[in-house]
């Protein structure tokens, strides 16, 4: 599920992700910076010359020198492998990080003329982007009079005095249990409609799984019909582990984000689920520990 961690750069105004990040880096402050960072979101531009601490971030010292270099341009730009990858690293949806990044990509090279408008979807979590292609470049781009999105919240909708750029402007939507999702944005050029089905719950993910890694015992709980579950690790004579995971599904591929672990310890995994279609099998890897390391479940709809 896409998570308000990218919120902040969804607004493009650049041509690409890196240059969304470069934007933000070099406006903000180094509070804002350090926010980002313990939050567990990677805002660290790398910066030929400056190297970054051990905990993946700048001094302020640093921090200053990487954002004046920022300013000038200078500054390592992400690739559309590695964009994905910071993507899925902040949000936990490798499915949902290639699409966003190919939307970006798309609405950037799009030349159809006129207004436009996309939703990638993950789950309950919706990415809406409106742009538009303008005839000649001298045309004003279109001025956004008002909106309305049925079957989803919405925590910062559009701008009142929006102006709808080629590159376009992007916002979350969090989808209301399963309804269909209806979206609505009238211009003073045009007006654009998307509708999003119901979201299909039997999506192969059961209501818990059982899982296994080394020596500790898992239980992943869902929460409704979401791709979000609680889970809680036990090992004799060890502290339980509590974590909240974001489980998504393409084909028989599973990825798992472990986020908020009680341990301080978050981790990936990737798995494939089997042809009875309730066992799982893969490799995981985390902040600390080895660097693959492999784990089982079971998917149970008990």
């Amino acid at each position: 599920m896409l998570s308000r961690n990218l919120e902040f750069i969804t607004v493009h105004r650049k041509e690409s992700l890196s240059d969304n990040l470069a934007e933000w880096f070099a406006k903000a402050t180094y509070e804002e910076y350090m926010v980002k960072a313990r939050g567990g979101i990677d805002v660290t531009i790398p910066v030929e010359g400056i190297p970054i601490g051990s905990g993946g971030t700048y001094t302020q010292e640093q921090f200053e020198k990487a954002k004046e270099l920022v300013k000038q341009g200078k500054y390592q730009k992400l690739n559309r492998q590695q964009e994905i990858e910071y993507v899925r690293k902040n949000i936990g949806a490798i499915e949902l990080a290639e699409k966003y990044v190919e939307c970006i990509n798309n609405n950037t090279n799009n030349t159809k003329l006129g207004l436009h408008l996309s939703a990638v979807t993950n789950g309950h979590s919706i990415v809406v982007t409106v742009w538009y292609i303008p005839e000649t470049t001298s045309e004003r781009p279109p001025r956004l009079e008002s909106f309305t999105i049925e079957g989803a919240t919405v925590d910062q909708g559009f701008p009142d005095d929006l102006k709808i750029q080629p590159t376009g402007y992007s916002i979350l939507l969090h989808r209301v249990e399963n309804s269909p999702v209806s979206i609505i944005i009238n211009t003073n050029k045009g007006t654009v409609t998307e509708t999003i089905p119901v979201l299909d719950s039997s999506d192969g993910l059961g209501k818990r799984w059982l899982e296994r890694e080394g020596s500790w015992n898992g239980i992943w709980s869902r929460r409704g019909n979401t791709n979000v579950f609680d889970a809680l690790w036990q090992y004799h004579a060890h502290p339980d582990v509590t974590a909240v995971l974001t489980i998504t599904r393409a084909g028989n591929t599973i990825y798992v984000a472990r986020r908020e672990s009680s341990d301080g310890n978050n981790c990936d995994y990737v798995g494939t689920i089997a042809a009875d279609g309730v066992t799982v099998s893969g490799t995981y890897h985390c902040d600390r520990g080895e660097p693959e390391m492999t784990w089982t479940a079971t998917i149970s709809n008990d």
